[in-house]
């Protein structure tokens, strides 16, 4: 879930203050928590937290068709050095997809071939 904290399950978590690590209620009340006795208060927690990733599923995930914002040059390969990553220029300028080793992103459906 993160790099900062490691994951705990939520028996090793609850109700242990000096128990340092992140856990998620999904089965309770969808909250993520963070136990970490460091801080002694949430703006000191927020300025630490600051640039640290946490990674978490949606319980519905979200799916953009994103076809008709690509040109058809853009199935050209893209080669990206691994640990490297992909910045998308356009409205949402940010948007960064970090590539750990190997992508590939089918565009068009008929890219995809096979047999039964």
């Amino acid at each position: 879930m993160c790099l900062k904290y490691s994951t705990k399950t939520q028996d090793e978590l609850w109700g242990k203050p000096n128990v340092i690590g992140i856990t998620a209620a999904a089965n309770v009340d969808g909250f993520v928590y963070v136990n970490d006795t460091s801080y002694t208060d949430v703006t000191a927690f927020k300025q630490a937290i600051q640039g640290v990733i946490l990674y978490y599923e949606l319980a519905n995930p979200i799916v953009t068709d994103i076809s008709t914002l690509i040109d058809d040059d853009f199935l050209r390969n893209i080669e990206v050095e691994a640990g490297g990553s992909i910045t998308f220029k356009n409205s949402n300028d940010s948007y960064r997809i970090p590539v750990p080793s190997e992508e590939e992103y089918v565009v068009k459906l008929s890219e995809v071939g096979g047999t039964i």
